[in-house]
C-alpha cells in the first residue's frame, strides 16, 4: 500500500499530542502535500502517557505526526515528556511497520530543548531516529514548499537501502 493509497483502505493519521490547531492545520496541509493522506485522523491528547499512545497505532496507520514539544510530568523519568519519549514507547513496543511515515515537527521555541533531549538518548535510539524520522523545523507557517521537499525525499527514501527496519 502506498501513502497516496492510503485513503482507499481508511487508513488513519495518529497525532500524539498535537501542537495547538493552528499550528496543527498547518502541519497536517503540509504532510497532505506531501502526500501523506489519510481517510479518518486520531487525535491523542496531550494527557495522554506513552501506553495510551502504544495502544493507538495499529495495523490501519498510515502515518505517524508526534510533534516534541517537552511537556512536565512528575511521573517520567526526568520530569518531562516529549514526542521523543512517545516514539521510544512506539519503538520498544514493536508497533512500528517498516516504512511507516514518522514525522516530528519541532517548533521554533522547541529546537533547543529537542537537541537536548535528543543528545541524552541512547546511541541506539539517536542512530534509529535519524534513520526513520522525518525532522520537520518550524515555523510552519512559512516556507511550506522547503517542508513539502523534505518530506517528499523522506518518503521517497524511506523504504530505501539507508532505512534500518524498526
Amino acid at each position: 500500500m502506498t501513502i497516496k493509497n492510503a485513503a482507499k483502505t481508511a487508513a488513519k493519521l495518529v497525532i500524539v499530542r498535537p501542537y495547538g490547531d493552528w499550528i496543527r492545520d498547518h502541519v497536517v496541509e503540509i504532510l497532505q502535500a506531501a502526500g501523506i493522506a489519510a481517510e479518518l485522523a486520531l487525535v491523542i491528547p496531550e494527557t495522554a502517557d506513552d501506553a495510551e499512545v502504544v495502544h493507538a497505532v495499529g495495523p490501519d496507520t498510515a502515518a505517524i505526526l508526534v510533534p516534541f514539544h517537552a511537556l512536565r510530568d512528575e511521573q517520567a523519568t526526568d520530569g518531562y515528556r516529549t514526542g521523543l519519549t512517545a516514539l521510544v514507547a512506539l519503538r520498544d513496543s514493536g508497533r512500528l511497520r517498516r516504512g511507516m511515515p514518522i514525522v516530528m515537527p519541532v517548533s521554533q521555541f522547541g529546537r533547543l530543548g529537542f537537541s537536548g533531549f535528543l543528545s541524552r538518548a541512547k546511541p541506539s535510539f539517536r542512530h534509529w531516529f535519524d534513520d526513520a524520522v522525518c525532522m520537520l523545523p518550524g515555523p510552519f507557517d512559512r516556507e511550506k514548499s522547503t517542508h513539502i521537499a523534505a518530506l517528499q525525499t523522506y518518503l521517497a527514501n524511506l523504504n530505501g537501502p539507508k532505512r534500518l527496519a524498526v
